[in-house]
């Protein structure tokens, strides 16, 4: 019985790795395009970034038009009260709401996920 845990855990570990891949797309980190966040998309994520921690995670989506953030959206779980990746998932589909540009998931909890700089606007 464990094994069959063992082995349903390790595919639902699986599973997120890839979804998270699949939703930075071209910007992976290591591996991608740099994206380039404005500084008040970069707010927005400094204010998220002091909300997630190992306790209180969360997710960090932005809008992308021609290589550039243009909007954001954030969730995160206070005190932890959160199932799995909800708050990756609440953050995407707000984001897409939004109609700006292509969604990435930028961060989750405090894991950045895509290749970036901060620009000087």
């Amino acid at each position: 019985m464990f094994r069959i845990l063992g082995v349903a855990a390790m595919a639902a570990l699986l599973s997120a790795c890839a979804a998270s891949s699949a939703m930075t797309g071209e910007y992976t980190k290591g591996s991608g395009k740099t994206l380039a966040m404005g500084k008040q998309v970069w707010s927005g994520f400094e204010s998220y970034a002091s909300k997630v921690s190992v306790a209180n995670p969360g997710g960090f989506a932005v809008a992308v038009r021609n290589g550039e953030a243009v909007a954001y959206a954030y969730s995160y779980c206070p005190e932890g009260h959160c199932i799995g990746g909800s708050s990756t998932v609440w953050a995407m589909d707000h984001c897409r709401q939004y109609g700006a540009g292509d969604c990435v998931l930028f961060a989750s909890s405090s894991e950045i996920l895509v290749n970036y700089r901060v620009e000087d606007q």
